[in-house]
C-alpha cells in the first residue's frame, strides 16, 4: 500500500483509559496500514503508546484552581509527511511541572542516544520516582526513538498555568546515521 501524507490521527478532549485504548489501536492500525518499514513503524506506534500515556498520568495540571474544560482537554496528532512521522501532543501543567518538564527536557536533548541509553539504566537501578510513581522513563525514552530529539514549548495561559507542547520526529534514515 502506498504511504499517504497527511494527517493519521488527531484527538483533542479529556483522556480516558478506554479512549487511550480506542486511540492506540487506532493509531497502530493507521500506521502499521501505510508504513512498510515495519521496524519504523513499530519505532511511531512506540511513541505514540508513550505520549498517550503520558497525556493521561500527566495531563492534567495540578493547579490550585478549578480548571476549564480547554485547559483539562489534551490535544494529540500523528502525521505523516514522505519518510517522517510527526507526533505532537498538547497540555496544560502548572509553572512548578512546566519547570521540571524545562530541566528534564534540555537535559534529555543535550545526550546523544548512547548517553541517553544510560540515563535510562541509571533511572531504573537508582528507584526514586516523581509523585506519579515514575521514572520520567518515557520522555528519555521517546528521545532515544525520535529522530532530532524533542521539540517543546511552554507558553505562560494564566496563573500558575502552562500550555506545554511536545514534539517528536521519527523518520526513515539510511543504515549508520543519525540519532
Amino acid at each position: 500500500m502506498e504511504a499517504k501524507d497527511g494527517l493519521i490521527l488527531s484527538f483533542k478532549g479529556s483522556l480516558t483509559p478506554e479512549k487511550l485504548s480506542q486511540l492506540i489501536e487506532l493509531g497502530e492500525a493507521r500506521v502499521c496500514g501505510i508504513e512498510p518499514d515495519k521496524f519504523l513503524a513499530k519505532k511511531v506506534v512506540w511513541i505514540l503508546i508513550e505520549v498517550l500515556q503520558n497525556l493521561l498520568l500527566h495531563g492534567k495540571a495540578t493547579a490550585t484552581k478549578q480548571l476549564t474544560e480547554e485547559e483539562s482537554a489534551v490535544d494529540v496528532a500523528l502525521e505523516h509527511s514522505g519518510p517522517s512521522y510527526t507526533l505532537t501532543s498538547r497540555n496544560y501543567l502548572t509553572k512548578a511541572e512546566a519547570d521540571q518538564f524545562r530541566v528534564l527536557l534540555r537535559e534529555v536533548n543535550a545526550l546523544s542516544t548512547v548517553e541517553l541509553r544510560e540515563l535510562s539504566k541509571t533511572r531504573l537501578l537508582d528507584g526514586r520516582l516523581s509523585e506519579h510513581g515514575s521514572a520520567r522513563l518515557g520522555l528519555i525514552g521517546i528521545a532515544r526513538r525520535s529522530t532530532d530529539g524533542l521539540a517543546f514549548s511552554l507558553e505562560e495561559c494564566g496563573e500558575d498555568l502552562y500550555s506545554f507542547q511536545l514534539r517528536a520526529k521519527v523518520e526513515r534514515l539510511p543504515l549508520g546515521s543519525g540519532r
